[in-house]
């Protein structure tokens, strides 16, 4: 938290404060922090809480910026297992704290900084399907063009706006991948794959990043040989978004996709 009167004098004086609920309904922290009467307050809140995660924080004028604790990438993917990472800003700066008022309480509407990606398969073959492959990647299955950016050097939350920003990202060695065996007859769903994701365009092909593909590869009971498909997710709009977002993960946003699994084909949305 901070406090000031103008921008120049602003003063932290909660700095990495463990809040946590103390009792079923009350949440609060373990020492005592006062409001400055004539001076303005901004309240930041992020989850996970720095003694116990592996992210650290630092505050500055324009916000909080989050970075990995052993000064790596943040990355994302099967396998590395990224924190959640969820923030709010709480400003009080419509008049300066008069003591004679009782001070509001600090509520705080959390946001996720991550996107997540879903796929469920649904079968509407003439087979029982026993197994599930699939890579996200981009347009050839085994080619050297990733989809998706899985790595940020930062996420910046700004003070001023309350929003996300990923700083850095880039591509490393993760992997978007899946496996899943199951007894799935016609007309059933079941989810075969979830993770979070650095929030992004899925639509551009940028220096080293494709669009991105889904490639599935289905084992149906007593076929031979599995099917192989390609969906090019890119060329899916996604639902309930402004016409400038229909191709980006947004953060906060979990993304279903139903893959529909024919005999010939696979349609998608």
């Amino acid at each position: 938290a901070l406090k000031y009167t103008s921008d120049q004098d602003k003063a932290l004086f909660m700095d990495n404060v463990r809040v946590y609920r103390k009792s079923d309904d009350v949440w609060g922290y373990d020492e005592e922090y006062f409001w400055s009467p004539g001076a303005y307050h901004t309240f930041f809140a992020v989850y996970p809480y720095e003694g116990t995660g592996k992210y650290r924080y630092a505050s500055t004028e324009l916000g909080m910026t989050v970075t990995q604790k052993d000064g790596a990438a943040i990355e994302t993917g099967v396998g590395k297992n990224p924190q959640d990472i969820l923030y709010a800003v709480k400003t009080f700066d419509s008049e300066p704290f008069d003591p004679a008022k009782t001070p509001e309480k600090v509520f705080f509407n959390m946001r996720h900084a991550f996107s997540c990606v879903r796929f469920d398969v649904v079968n509407h073959s003439d087979f029982i399907i026993e197994k599930v492959q699939g890579k996200i990647w981009g347009k050839e299955k085994n080619g050297i063009l990733p989809g998706l950016y899985d790595t940020a050097t930062s996420l910046m939350v700004s003070a001023s706006e309350a929003r996300s920003v990923w700083d850095g990202r880039g591509i490393g060695d993760g992997k978007f991948e899946f496996s899943a065996e199951m007894n799935l007859t016609q007309g059933a769903e079941t989810k075969v794959f979830e993770e979070i994701v650095i929030p992004q365009n899925i639509n551009t092909t940028d220096t080293g990043k494709d669009k991105v593909y889904l490639h599935l590869t289905v084992y149906f009971k007593g076929e031979k040989s599995p099917s192989e498909f390609s969906v090019c997710l890119s060329d899916i709009e996604l639902a309930s978004q402004e016409a400038l977002y229909k191709k980006t993960y947004l953060p906060g946003k979990r993304y279903r996709y139903a893959l529909n699994v024919t005999s010939d084909y696979v349609s998608c949305g």
